[in-house]
């Protein structure tokens, strides 16, 4: 977010500067004032007849704010941001580039300080930086439609009221509405606070209520937005990386049971070695060897009395076939 350098809250006393331009602004100025603006003149070379236009307009506003403030002093009016506002403004209408970075601010407010005897705006007059000097553009017009609308109200004449009422109203909606998108509620900046401050302003006013669809502030947006974008972003990374771990078991079916193999026969090798050790160096070895020659005798020993059972306990018979004998064992039972 860029820097804030200037004050927002400038536009409080609004209705009190327009008063003192009701109060009469010219050209025409004492000849203190006349000779000041012909010597800033003097320092420029193009525009020259706008620059004597714009300092004497200015000085002329300066004429009427003692007055004007003296009369009001139990107000607490504070004006003097929105003077350096209109003094930048009208400055820029000029188009010289150099009138802005030159001594022009300095050199007329101490002329005022001096010459007009307002001491209370010494500090306040300056070049406003662009980016700023745009939002500020933004909030003057806003409470500039504002001033419009109670003028409206307290005029004499009723005539179309309500119609001049919420032409206004209309143009305040969409001048704010267009910038409020800017001002999420987490944005604490000094120009979305004053947004809010004029929207307790324009809520408050309750004239010429049946206005048509229009006229409604927008609410700030949420912080949803960059929660959403934030979650769809998970989203994308989670769906990339499912994606990434299909194409890998697709690519490379069978991978996981090659290290499957080696890994069987190692262990059956590893087995029998052991095995065949446990047999050829150590006692359980031999024990091993020993019984099974001995189980083996008992099973040659057996077998022997078991053929003598059955040749003891058979019957030969003598049969002949075409003269032919032969002789057939029977066991007897």
């Amino acid at each position: 977010m860029a820097a804030e350098n200037e004050e927002y809250n400038i536009f409080k006393d609004f209705d009190a500067y327009k008063k003192i331009e009701l109060m009469g602004i010219s050209n025409s100025v004492g000849m203190i004032d006349e000779n000041f603006c012909y010597e800033m003149q003097s320092k420029f070379v193009n525009n020259t007849d706008k620059i004597i236009e714009k300092c004497q307009e200015f000085l002329s506003f300066c004429s009427n704010y003692n007055p004007f403030i003296i009369i009001n002093s139990r107000r607490n009016i504070n004006i003097c941001g929105i003077m350096n506002y209109q003094l930048n403004y009208n400055l820029r209408t000029i188009k010289e580039k150099n009138v802005l970075e030159s001594s022009f601010y300095p050199s007329i407010t101490e002329h005022i300080r001096t010459k007009k005897g307002i001491t209370t705006c010494t500090s306040n007059f300056h070049k406003i930086e662009e980016n700023e000097f745009q939002k500020l553009g933004i909030l003057y017009d806003l409470y500039d439609n504002a001033h419009k609308i109670n003028s409206y109200i307290l005029a004499v004449s009723q005539e179309n009221k309500c119609e001049k009422i919420c032409a206004q109203k209309i143009e305040c909606a969409k001048i704010f509405n267009q910038n409020i998108d800017k001002c999420p509620v987490n944005n604490e900046s000094k120009f979305c606070k004053e947004l809010e401050q004029f929207r307790l302003k324009y809520d408050d006013e309750r004239t010429c209520n049946k206005c048509s669809e229009g006229v409604q502030l927008n609410p700030r947006p949420q912080i949803i937005q960059e929660e959403e974008s934030r979650g769809q972003r998970t989203e994308r990374a989670d769906a990339r990386m499912d994606s990434e771990m299909q194409e890998s078991t697709v690519s490379h079916p069978t991978s996981d049971t090659y290290p499957i193999i080696p890994t069987v026969s190692c262990i059956t090798i590893g087995v029998f070695l052991i095995f065949f050790l446990l047999l050829k160096y150590t006692p359980v070895g031999t024990y091993l060897h020993s019984r099974i020659i001995r189980k083996k005798m008992m099973w040659n020993n057996l077998e022997e009395e078991g053929d003598e059972s059955l040749l003891s306990n058979s019957e030969i018979y003598e049969i002949s076939s075409e003269n032919t004998p032969f002789h057939v064992t029977y066991h007897s039972m």
